[in-house]
């Protein structure tokens, strides 16, 4: 369809007046920004910008956070190790600037090769090593997936069962409360020293009351496993096996309690050692039942399951394994942490477990699906103490930082420290 020649000439003349396309105007950073502070001189917004830039790379850079390894790099880079009047957290940040110094010589001298081999980088490459950076996932034994849905069965009751628990206890008044903490703490302050005893010619690692509180389970720096009597603590056993320092002891629940239905001639307790192994023991023999292997680090800490059918440890080697203590087989191997692994500990329901270590953060992980449900990010030096809430909703841990922090699931957040 044609088109009048007196509109013809109000459509070009639109045409030309669209405007200009975004990608043809130019761009500029040499120019001068104002300073707001009278007698200050301006600043270019090319300078202000390549400021932000290298602020931006400096607080990418993995800075140590124990003073001691600050001082370290320093001193490895012939820098003074401290300033008159340095303060921590200044020397770490002194740190930084001299990493992102050297950071930037090493790219300006090696950014024409470092784009070379930029340029044959293929997508498969980038793609794999995406996957070393982030979370994976492993095919599990069909005996997992049993131990998860046995898990599964005995938690969920039992976490009905507390709830209801804890609803009674809301109702009780605050004064009442109030009446049994001081009755608590008026108990406590008659505590005191009722009896010592060396136990062993090397210091002593662990100690671990036994369910029915007659027994002691000590351990030593030298691989010694002994049992003590309750008042007296007399040695009634030696349990041989280990070769290095005990890390971890753990009773079976309700073992040793007369209802109980696990015989001194079963398992009773669990020990872990610095050789890597985990040893299982009766109360009728001074040799193990049955030992767990496959950590190729210290076993730090151990326990058991609330159904006592399971069996966590925490390694140097940056796992938590869980065995099943019937087949005294390995179920899972968990990574997750960065460095040495701690702590492990069951939530009372049977439902969780929080791990811990050396690199500072704390991990709760739910048995039933295998996920991580929180992590507990807020200390700077490795944690070395953990433990659930008769609540099974918070956990306590201890760092070498100096603080106890409380955090709570429900709120996903620290609550106290």
């Amino acid at each position: 369809m044609s088109m009048h020649p007196a509109r013809q000439a109000y459509v070009e003349e639109e045409q030309e007046d669209a405007g200009v396309d975004i990608s043809s105007i130019p761009t500029s950073h040499d120019y001068n920004i104002p300073s707001q502070s009278a007698g200050m001189p301006s600043q270019q917004a090319s300078s202000v910008l390549n400021d932000f830039a290298r602020k931006r790379k400096a607080a990418a850079l993995a800075v140590p956070t124990d003073d001691k390894r600050v001082r370290t790099e320093l001193r490895a880079r012939g820098e003074p190790i401290t300033l008159f009047g340095e303060r921590a957290e200044d020397r770490r940040e002194r740190l930084r600037g001299i990493l992102l110094s050297e950071q930037e010589a090493t790219t300006g001298a090696d950014e024409d090769e470092v784009m070379r081999d930029a340029t044959h980088e293929t997508a498969g490459d980038e793609e794999d090593e995406d996957e070393e950076e982030g979370e994976f996932y492993t095919e599990g034994s069909e005996a997992l997936l049993q131990a998860r849905k046995d898990i599964a069965r005995y938690s969920l009751p039992r976490a009905k069962q507390r709830i209801a628990h804890q609803r009674i206890e809301s109702s009780i008044p605050v004064a009442t409360h109030v009446r049994h903490r001081k009755a608590i703490q008026d108990r406590l302050k008659g505590y005191e020293l009722f009896g010592s005893q060396i136990a062993s010619e090397r210091p002593l690692s662990m100690v671990r009351f036994a369910p029915n509180g007659e027994l002691i389970a000590c351990g030593d720096w030298g691989g010694s496993l002994k049992l003590l009597s309750i008042p007296n603590l007399e040695n009634e056993k030696v349990l041989r096996g280990h070769r290095q320092m005990i890390g971890g002891i753990s009773w079976v629940p309700g073992a040793t309690l007369p209802e109980t239905t696990i015989s001194p001639g079963s398992v009773n307790l669990a020990s872990s050692g610095g050789e890597g192994d985990i040893h299982l023991w009766s109360l009728n023999q001074d040799t193990p039942l049955a030992t767990l292997s496959g950590h190729t680090g210290r076993v730090c800490r151990t326990d058991i399951h609330p159904s006592t059918a399971y069996l966590a440890s925490a390694s140097y080697d940056y796992t938590w394994r869980l065995w099943d203590l019937a087949t005294t087989t390995e179920l899972l191997l968990q990574e997750g942490h960065s460095k040495e692994v701690f702590n492990v500990s069951f939530n009372g329901d049977g439902s969780l477990l929080a791990s811990a270590g050396l690199d500072s953060i704390g991990r709760i992980w739910d048995l039933r699906t295998g996920r991580t449900v929180m992590l507990l990010e807020g200390h700077v030096a490795p944690i070395h103490a953990l433990d659930w809430g008769v609540d099974g909703t918070r956990v306590m841990t201890g760092a070498a930082d100096g603080f106890a922090k409380c955090w709570d699931l429900r709120a996903v957040r620290e609550t106290a420290s």
